[in-house]
């Protein structure tokens, strides 16, 4: 019997090593993981197990797999819990790898705090065995009362009156006497017992071990009230109505009632300049400091983060296709809508999330952050919701329907139009039920969702069993003007779509776009500044210091091993992303580009030698840890305050314009790109400013689009409209005059031309555009410049026709001006008739 299990273990081991080699998913361990587990459980068969090499099975099955990962989360931990309980010897650890396998997964950083605890816990055992460290503490007890020899009687008489019968100094010896009570001292005290005064320096130090105890207090920059009262920054909320927790979560009998209930999350107004700057200190800015390895995201508001999002996994990600609604969907969608209004009583109109408001379900746990709702039996099938993570978004949930809920997003700080982004995670899921997700806070009045953009799911168990990251996901999905009006004029638009999930009691993510938080993006560059090749291309640097506290990095990359003056010669290229805090797509095409220059390629060496790139991956942190979509905490667009920024509430602009005027006098600067991400187009496409029809602005759009399979030339526009003055591309291209000013905008959905039209951008297709856009630079860099000839006379050909496309349209313009000019000549007639 115990000769075939381990057959069998050693089997399943083998076939799992061979599937992870040909990339298939490795479950043959995972199959028998019960049958293993039930076995080890019975201790009589303990001893032969250990002898017929048992260790050596056990220590394969926790090893890592040729790929470097670890098996699967309940082999990890149902093996070392049933390890515990085995009689190992020194001899069996020296046979098997088991100890290296314990070891390996006790020191992984990504490693589960329970794995990790049992794991030390059989290190520290096994220790004290191989080095013989005696765990029987019994034998270290104290002496028995009646055998220590201060308790014996003494014959005191006898000790005082002895005389001494040597001349000989005595060496003094320790008393033999056991004094319950201090004896008080019969000389007066000196300085030295006076130290042990309240004043003493012991006292002093005891004070200031307690007040490190405390911590120090740091100053906040915010002071947020839930209510409303004394807001310094608003949180995106309007005075919540004080309510009962019983009649807070009563059923409405009302369209209206049930309106105040989901939308009381509605947006303050914006403070004032002068009282946001009269109220807070903010920090100094320094752009040498030398950049943190790390440190912990701040919200700059009272809210913490108290969960962990979605784990990145480095995956190939399928080509999804996009997914085009039905053609009655819409009049189904409106049709529901009309029942709830006409049928109130059918509703369940409960709360079960919200990210700021304490919950009335667990008002008794012992959590410092629990979750708002906890299930009451096995038969509750409510989702548990949680959006406290960095970049979450959600601020409510609301059960309808037992399987239906409306959501209700968290607008920016301090405004009143821009719900886009959101992140959310749902637990307590069970298979074989279609739930509905509606999103009831929407502002724009399309989205790419009617044009088959699909939103993105992320599962916990896919992760752990089959490595599977994010993927497309949802149904019916359809977007949609509800009849819930808003604050100042109009209507909200709904997001609605239905789900499957795959797995019971499964923790679910879902968001807009692939999520890149601020821990993200120090990982990565931590990664780049540890690499031994990388660290010598980049320098890593602290530009300023955000509203919350947060640095904000910048990279000089370049070929540093180069002589001063080839350096000082060399022109200039500043890129700059994520002002846009909710278009992670930037973040994903600045990795590419980073990757790229930083890489051991020839192709990125020639471009380390002939520029100097400026690089600020991330413009607003401080939007992207609390999951807002477009603003700061001051609550502006920091891409409409590139005229006139103020230093202290729009720190990442103002420095980032300092950084390009002192660059520029420096050096040339050839190029400054802004990254960004389009919630209403498809493709990958830029904006420039150019009014000439031959100008040469458009050269490198039009040799990006050579080297991309997934940009559109015929995407860009080169105009300047006139709410986009004070943007980071107009406003360099104007007041710094650098002709080549771009935005390189990718689109949240996909193409709608080449080898992917119809399909989802994915990480992958983002990485590579960053690596296009380089090749791009490239052909700059190139002596005789046959690319850029070639875009040149292929810009002359559009523009010819283009102006022989013109005067057939303003002979059609002027025809319609004269017969409408016509039209209001008769009706001015008339009315002085």
């Amino acid at each position: 019997m115990v000769d075939a299990l381990i057959k069998d273990m050693n089997k399943a081991a083998e076939d799992d090593e061979e599937a992870n080699r040909n990339e298939l998913p490795a479950l043959n361990k995972l199959k028998m993981l019960d049958r293993v587990l039930k076995f080890l459980k019975v201790s009589k068969y303990h001893e032969l197990f250990l002898n017929m090499d048992g260790t050596f099975v056990l220590g394969r099955w926790l090893a890592q797999l040729p790929d470097r990962s670890y098996p699967g989360t309940p082999i990890r931990k149902g093996i070392l819990e049933a390890i515990q309980d085995l009689p190992i010897t020194t001899e069996n650890l020296r046979k098997s790898d088991l100890g290296k396998s314990v070891s390996a997964i006790h020191h992984n950083p990504n490693e589960h705090v329970e794995i990790k605890r049992i794991a030390k816990n059989l290190i520290e055992k096994w220790n004290r065995m191989i080095f013989e460290i005696e765990t029987d503490y019994s034998a270290l007890e104290r002496p028995e009362m009646e055998e220590n020899p201060r308790h014996q009687e003494l014959n005191l008489h006898r000790l005082l009156t002895q005389e001494s019968t040597s001349q000989q100094t005595r060496i003094p010896k320790a008393g033999l006497f056991d004094f319950k009570v201090k004896p008080a001292p019969k000389v007066a005290s000196d300085k030295n017992q006076q130290a042990l005064s309240s004043d003493s320096t012991i006292a002093r130090l005891k004070k200031k071990m307690q007040v490190r105890k405390r911590g120090k207090r740091t100053k906040v920059s915010t002071q947020m009230s839930v209510d409303g009262r004394n807001l310094h920054i608003s949180y995106v909320l309007i005075n919540m109505e004080k309510k009962n927790e019983t009649s807070q979560f009563e059923k409405t009998n009302s369209q209206q009632e049930l309106q105040k209930i989901k939308l009381d999350c509605e947006e303050t107004e914006l403070i004032p300049n002068n009282s946001f700057v009269r109220r807070f200190s903010f920090p100094k800015m320094n752009s040498n400091l030398q950049s943190p390895i790390q440190q912990a995201p701040k919200t700059g508001t009272e809210l913490s983060l108290v969960k962990a999002g979605a784990e990145p996994i480095e995956q190939t990600q399928v080509y999804e296709p996009l997914c085009m609604p039905r053609a009655n969907l819409l009049e189904e969608c409106r049709r529901r809508m009309n029942e709830r209004t006409t049928h109130p009583e059918n509703l369940m109109n409960r709360i079960v999330f919200d990210s700021i408001e304490p919950s009335p379900y667990n008002q008794e746990a012992e959590e410092e952050y629990p979750p708002y709702y906890v299930p009451k039996s096995p038969s509750d099938y409510t989702l548990v919701f949680e959006s406290r993570f960095e970049s979450g978004n959600l601020r409510r949930a609301v059960q309808v329907y037992e399987f239906e809920y409306d959501l209700i997003l968290k607008p920016d700080n301090n405004s009143r139009c821009t719900t886009q982004w959101y992140y959310f995670s749902v637990s307590n899921v069970q298979t074989g039920r279609m739930y509905r997700f509606n999103i009831i806070n929407m502002i724009k009045p399309d989205s790419l969702y009617n044009y088959g953009m699909r939103p993105l799911m992320y599962s916990v168990n896919d992760a752990m069993l089959h490595n599977r990251g994010w993927v497309r996901c949802g149904s019916d999905i359809c977007y949609f003007q509800n009849n819930i009006e808003r604050k100042n004029s109009g209507f909200y638009y709904t997001l609605s779509f239905s789900i499957n999930f795959n797995h019971n009691y499964d923790t679910v993510f879902f968001a807009y776009c692939y999520p890149y938080t601020y821990s993200d993006l120090c990982s990565y560059l931590n990664k780049i500044t540890f690499d031994p090749l990388k660290k010598q291309r980049v320098l890593r640097e602290t530009l300023c210091e955000t509203v919350a506290g947060n640095p904000c990095e910048v990279l000089t990359i370049t070929n540093f091993a180069s002589d001063k003056e080839s350096i000082k010669n060399r022109k200039g290229v500043v890129l700059t992303s994520r002002v846009h805090p909710g278009e992670t797509n930037a973040s994903w095409m600045m990795q590419g580009v980073i990757d790229y220059l930083t890489g051991p390629t020839l192709d990125a060496k020639i471009l380390r030698d002939y520029f100097v790139f400026k690089v600020v991956p991330m413009l607003n942190p401080d939007g992207v840890i609390n999951g807002w979509y477009r603003c700061g905490i001051p609550g502006m667009d920091l891409n409409r305050c590139w005229i006139g920024p103020c230093s202290k509430q729009n720190a990442t602009i103002f420095h980032t314009k300092q950084l390009l005027k002192s660059f520029q006098e420096e050096r040339d600067v050839a190029m400054f790109v802004d990254f960004h991400g389009h919630s209403m187009k498809k493709n990958i496409f830029m904006y420039g400013c150019c009014g000439r029809p031959q100008a040469k602005e458009k050269v490198f759009p039009k040799l990006v689009e050579s080297c991309s399979e997934i940009f559109s030339f015929k995407g860009c526009d080169f105009g300047i409209q006139k709410a986009k003055e004070a943007t980071g591309r107009v406003v360099v291209y104007r007041e710094l005059g650098i002709l080549n000013s771009f935005t390189l905008e990718a689109s949240f959905c996909g193409a709608d031309f080449g080898p992917h039209c119809n399909f989802h951008f994915t990480p992958e297709h983002l990485i590579e555009m960053g690596h296009n856009f380089c090749d791009a630079l490239l052909e700059i860099c190139d002596p005789e410049q046959v690319k850029v000839k070639q875009a040149l006379e292929q810009l002359e050909i559009i523009n010819t026709e283009d102006s022989e496309e013109a005067p057939i349209e303003m002979k059609s313009s002027k025809k319609i001006m004269r017969k409408g000019s016509s039209k209001l000549d008769k009706r001015k007639k008339q009315l002085i008739k």
